[in-house]
């Protein structure tokens, strides 16, 4: 990517321990995933943003008091997350709200229900090849960025990080609205599944056209919160009109996928 061997040894070195803090983020999504769909959703944001919050809080203590390479911030993120995870498995267990579903967790073999494990096989493989597809594609563009050059790439990253924000709010509008879908059709009311999800396709994208004219609005001072590079700011301004039209459109898209699922359709979204 044209990068100097220094940067490219400080890429690495984060990597190595990133990829591992990924990984366990992928462990504590999955337990997370399991107390959202036994009734605790309103659980989950909270502790993670107290995480976030205490991260976020070490972040700054660490880049500002200490000298600290990408590792060690790196290690530091993975400590907060092992921390918590293990907070949240214990007051879960001191709350008792998994006891009810622990036999069927631990206590039998799920391999031996073919009819269920062919379910959860059928649901999680296109669901599987959708999330690597939408979240897989910033990446793979990256490949494409650094053939225009270093100054091109650090602006996709740097991007990149922005639309990460614009995912997170499309996927607890998709979630919640999954969550209503699926509701009223186990009820049997087709109807009110129908009413629900065009209110939160409507809703989403409301509030899409809301967070993209602020981002529009913002769009000549965020540049600079993010890089002092004159370039990299020109080059930051010039693609917001496109990633505010494309924040719109994802959202529209994303939601609706979280629709057509909660219908069962997995593998048509």
């Amino acid at each position: 990517m044209d990068f100097d061997e220094h940067i490219a040894v400080m890429g690495q070195a984060y990597a190595r321990v990133a990829i591992w803090s990924d990984l366990f983020e992928g462990i504590v999504e999955a337990y997370d995933g399991l107390l959202e769909v036994a009734g605790y959703e309103q659980y989950i944001p909270v502790i993670c943003l107290i995480e976030g919050v205490v991260e976020i809080l070490l972040l700054f203590l660490l880049v500002s008091s200490f000298d600290v390479t990408l590792a060690d911030l790196a290690y530091m993120s993975i400590g907060v997350c092992v921390v918590f995870f293990i907070g949240n498995v214990c007051f879960v267990t001191y709350k008792k709200w998994m006891r009810p579903y622990m036999h069927g967790m631990i206590g039998t073999v799920a391999l031996k229900n073919r009819t269920a494990l062919c379910v959860m096989i059928k649901t999680a493989a296109p669901l599987s090849v959708g999330a690597l597809l939408a979240n897989g594609e910033w990446e793979i563009l990256t490949i494409f960025a650094a053939a225009l050059g270093p100054a091109e790439v650090a602006t996709w990253a740097i991007l990149g990080s922005i639309w990460d924000i614009f995912e997170a709010s499309t996927e607890g509008i998709g979630d919640a609205a999954e969550v209503r879908c699926a509701h009223h059709l186990g009820k049997g009311n087709p109807e009110m599944a129908k009413t629900s999800s065009y209110k939160s396709i409507l809703f989403a994208t409301s509030l899409s056209v809301i967070v993209t004219s602020i981002f529009f609005i913002l769009g000549d001072f965020f540049p600079a919160w993010f890089t002092t590079d004159p370039i990299l700011q020109r080059m930051l301004r010039d693609l917001v009109p496109l990633v505010g039209i494309g924040n719109v459109t994802m959202t529209f898209g994303m939601v609706s996928w979280a629709l057509v699922g909660a219908q069962g359709r997995y593998a048509l979204a």
